[in-house]
């Protein structure tokens, strides 16, 4: 994340996928948050459930993030009937602005921390590990 003086924080960074993601990739994404911001981090409900990696991308993905990344990334467009599997590849974001108004008004402040948890034959393989900080509007 990077912010300039008087603009958003914009959230940059890439991704290797070492393997075509199919239908043999489990996918679960676990939030937790710390409300004083150390590293105490409490389990929050606010989960997506594990499921092949292809229904992810063309649920969960496909309506929640794939607006605020469009334009922002070379990450393959996710169309209504999905994409599976997911090639390989690298990927990058690049200066993606977080629009603060999809969140909740009762999501808790404090520090949060977003894993996304990939598995294969019931072994985690990879994952992504995202903090962000949820506080009010000064």
């Amino acid at each position: 994340m990077r912010r300039n003086r008087g603009e958003k924080y914009k959230a940059n960074g890439t991704m290797t996928y070492t393997e075509d993601l199919g239908e043999d990739i489990q996918h679960m994404v676990r939030t937790t948050y710390s409300a004083t911001g150390s590293s105490q981090f409490r389990s929050h409900p606010y989960t997506v459930q594990k499921s092949s990696v292809c229904k992810f991308f063309q649920t969960y993905y496909r309506k929640y993030g794939q607006p605020w990344v469009m334009g922002h990334t070379d990450f393959p467009i996710i169309p209504e009937e999905g994409i599976c599997p997911l090639p390989k590849g690298t990927y990058y974001i690049k200066d993606m602005e977080f629009d603060e108004s999809n969140l909740p008004d009762h999501a808790p402040r404090g520090l949060w921390k977003l894993d996304q948890i990939f598995e294969k034959n019931g072994k985690v393989v990879g994952g992504i590990a995202m903090y962000a900080r949820v506080s009010d509007k000064i």
